[in-house]
């Protein structure tokens, strides 16, 4: 994550009387941008009163030098990502002001500093959300930055313990992304994502809650393409034709199993309602009884949606883009025409993850 250093914290380096914990804060700090987990950013004036204090190490001191002579390229950061940290010299525990979050440094020298965790539902969800933080950092062209994560799958309804453990216990910087888990627009958040989604910490943390069911209905569709290339019509095609008569359906499709008729039995009654229009907007030809469908199971069901592209989807996206890790893979499924939540869990990722490959004199 990005960390600011302010001026507050200069002036008290340069007092007569050393501050033990503010010594210990920013070694700490330094440490952390040598091994690229963080990026940090302190003015040449700080950066110079730490190069010339024999109490760093050598080490440490070189790190402010490099951080010095790229204090051109990192001062304009904080405006590039949705949330940073600024170390500040009162308070107690981290506090979230706008999108900054305030950290006095007698945290930073209570708690060691790792690398910001990312907690999701299990680990398919995190190697396909890492590669939108990679997006994002294209985007902005940040190419001499990283996404530094360690993962934390937090397994279905278990993931806000998971959360409350890596923030409250562990603290760790986290970022937390979850499935809505709505079937329709009528639908609350599901038994996993209420709980995350109303956590209130204590901790340096976001949670992020899908905009539509799953992670599966964020991806591009054009990158669906690339995963399911024998597809006829491309999935790109067929999405975009379901959304053209439906509105927003493809937000809220089971975009592994589809949907079908004989699967509204098991929704809300509101959600039967909105998927019952979908379905006669989209196949209005084919005929199912109003109340329920009479098919005996989902293969003989003659109402459908959407036949799904398989339990494989989130894993096989998350192989092609390890895959292909070239600077101008996003070219080939971005822009999308429903490309916005990506884009907006990506940038998430980024603000979070920013980071720097190691570098250790």
């Amino acid at each position: 994550m990005l960390i600011k250093v302010n001026s507050e914290i200069a002036d008290l380096l340069s007092s007569a009387a050393p501050i033990p914990a503010l010594h210990i804060a920013i070694a700490r700090l330094l440490s952390s941008h040598a091994d690229g987990l963080h990026v940090l950013i302190m003015e040449a004036s700080l950066c110079r009163q730490i190069e010339g204090n024999s109490s760093y190490s050598a080490e440490d001191r070189a790190t402010a030098k490099r951080i010095r002579n790229k204090y051109s390229e990192y001062g304009a950061l904080p405006n590039l990502v949705e949330s940073y940290i600024e170390l500040v010299t009162e308070g107690l525990e981290p506090a979230l002001a706008g999108k900054v979050w305030k950290v006095p440094f007698t945290w930073f020298a209570a708690n060691p500093l790792h690398d910001t965790q990312i907690v999701c539902e299990d680990l398919n969800d995190i190697s396909v959300l890492r590669e939108a933080g990679v997006d994002s950092l294209t985007d902005r062209r940040l190419h001499a930055f990283r996404i530094r994560l360690s993962s934390s799958p937090g397994g279905g309804g278990n993931t806000h313990r998971v959360l409350e453990e890596v923030t409250r216990i562990r603290k760790q910087i986290c970022i937390c992304v979850v499935d809505s888990d709505r079937q329709s627009p009528h639908d609350t958040l599901g038994a996993t994502a209420s709980p995350c989604a109303a956590y209130q910490g204590p901790g340096i943390f976001a949670v992020q809650v899908t905009e539509g069911r799953t992670i599966e209905n964020s991806i591009p569709w054009k990158l669906i393409d690339k995963v399911r290339p024998s597809l006829n019509p491309r999935p790109s095609e067929e999405l975009a034709k379901i959304e053209q008569r439906t509105k927003t359906s493809t937000k809220y499709l089971n975009l592994k199993r589809g949907i079908c008729g004989y699967e509204l039995r098991k929704h809300s009654t509101n959600c039967q309602i909105y998927w019952r229009s979908a379905l006669k907007a989209s196949a209005a030809d084919l005929v199912c009884c109003e109340s329920s469908c009479g098919a005996p199971d989902i293969p003989q069901c003659k109402l459908r949606l959407h036949s799904g592209y398989g339990n494989s989807m989130l894993s096989d996206v998350g192989q092609w883009l390890a895959d292909n890790r070239s600077s101008n893979r996003a070219s080939h499924y971005l822009p999308s025409p429903n490309d916005s939540d990506w884009k907006r869990l990506g940038s998430a990722i980024a603000s979070y993850g920013i980071g720097l490959p190691p570098r250790r004199i």
